[in-house]
């Protein structure tokens, strides 16, 4: 089968697929897997991708193979202007060198040490917000909502109190970044940061605010190093066992905690406030499921604060954040590109191809989920659980590229669900209208307005 034709949408002559994209990406990634099947070839521009649907195919890529396999960012060149080479971004012996170092940094006794600080943050977003929306039935923008309050807590995380004067310095930069991204994700041939348009001189200030703050920490804490308990800290104090004995060689340099600092900022809130805003949404939908959710957490807790330690005995609040996860995965579609000639589902893929892995598609794909488009949390309970292929389901990615801050993002998600539905319910607001918008992540398109009750 290799030298068969790859089947696949013909496109325009011009812009390929793009027309399509354009007017629901969501739609088209689905389509593909059921129209054509395991290996999907289209056209963006006279660019050709592989969609990749099936779960054998996609572990061979993310993990069997995976040497072969870059993350393609070439589709999102300033991506590496932002984040410089860190962990998102950087390939080879460098990624290695840099995830030998920062795996310590994620251990679950670093994360679970944060827990207080992270319901100590949602019990404040609570009584300083919520509460008067609930008395005043005002409707709040839960996605808004999400996105400020992990903010905050991947901000203290990383920089304990040292950044708190400067957080909405910080907060306004990486929206700025973040909006960046999502912009050349919808308009790929928008000019290049160094042309002095309004959107990129606002970028280039948001990038000084934020290196300047950054930078400005990380001297402070090598000059002063003592006192600290925070992630940053333990970066810094970070040893790579493989190095050789010269000095610096074991350490990260301030460019790389730079790199990596950033990476953790704007990956590290995205992504678990538009999981914890689909989450509230879905809940709103399916009262019965929400319902034996607060019964799970007022027989585990009986009224006090949830700690990391009750995380086990919460385990269908897990079920529904994992559900979530599968209908609403942030990371909504993954590329790589391969450097040598390779083969899938038995057909031939020249070197240098890029290739589209969308979690999304992979969780609604009828040929390994029974209905698909239904949120039921039971699907990952006790034996039912195991019985998907791995690459089934991957919200956080897989192989040796699997998201470092999976832990984080599992312990804070489950941790703010539990705290925050002690206190309150949301329902949606009249008239609300509820949209998925596939950007550089997937999240509720114009916000998701809900009121508090």
């Amino acid at each position: 089968m290799g030298g068969k034709k790859i089947p696949g949408p013909r496109g325009t002559p011009v812009l390929g697929i793009i027309p399509e994209l354009k007017r629901d990406r969501l739609r088209f990634v689905l389509n593909m897997a059921k129209e054509y099947g395991d290996l999907v070839k289209y056209h963006v521009l006279n660019i050709p991708f592989y969609q990749v649907n099936h779960p054998d195919a996609i572990q061979y890529v993310l993990q069997d193979n995976n040497k072969n396999y870059h993350k393609g960012f070439e589709t999102m060149p300033t991506l590496e202007t932002t984040l410089g080479k860190g962990l998102l971004t950087n390939e080879d012996a460098p990624w290695l060198r840099q995830r030998r170092l920062m795996s310590p940094v994620f251990h679950h006794r670093n994360i679970e040490a944060m827990g207080e600080m992270m319901t100590r943050r949602a019990i404040q977003l609570y009584e300083t917000r919520w509460a008067d929306a609930e008395q005043t039935g005002t409707p709040l923008n839960i996605a808004a909502e999400m996105m400020s309050l992990t903010l905050d807590i991947v901000s203290e995380a990383l920089f304990s109190a040292k950044i708190s004067d400067k957080a909405k310095i910080v907060g306004d930069a990486v929206t700025v970044l973040v909006h960046d991204a999502t912009i050349r994700f919808d308009f790929p041939f928008y000019p290049p940061p160094h042309i002095p348009t309004p959107h990129n001189r606002a970028f280039r200030r948001a990038m000084r605010e934020l290196d300047e703050i950054i930078y400005g920490i990380i001297a402070e804490r090598r000059a002063h190093p003592n006192g600290h308990h925070d992630l940053v800290q333990l970066l810094l104090d970070a040893r790579d066992p493989e190095a050789n004995d010269a000095p610096g060689e074991a350490m990260m340099s301030s460019q790389q905690l730079r790199d990596e600092l950033i990476t953790l900022f704007l990956a590290g809130h995205e992504t678990t406030a538009n999981l914890l805003a689909w989450t509230f949404y879905a809940l709103s939908q399916n009262r019965e499921m929400e319902t034996r959710v607060r019964e799970e957490i007022e027989q585990v807790l009986n009224g006090r604060t949830p700690t990391a330690n009750d995380l086990p005995k919460l385990s269908y609040t897990r079920q529904v954040l994992e559900e979530t996860l599968r209908l609403y995965p942030p990371a909504w579609m993954l590329t790589r590109k391969n450097l040598a000639d390779d083969e899938l589902c038995g057909y031939n893929i020249p070197a240098h191809s890029f290739l589209a892995i969308s979690p999304f598609a992979m969780h609604r794909n009828p040929a390994y989920w029974d209905e698909p488009e239904t949120f039921d949390p039971e699907r990952f309970s006790g034996e039912r659980a195991k019985q998907y292929h791995r690459f089934v389901y991957f919200p956080f990615g897989g192989g040796p590229r699997l998201c470092i801050g999976k832990g984080f993002a599992q312990v804070e998600a489950q941790l703010i669900l539990a705290t925050l539905l002690q206190r309150c319910q949301l329902s949606l607001a009249q008239n609300a209208r509820v949209q998925m918008e596939a950007m550089v992540t997937l999240r509720p398109k114009n916000g998701l307005w809900m009121k508090v009750s």
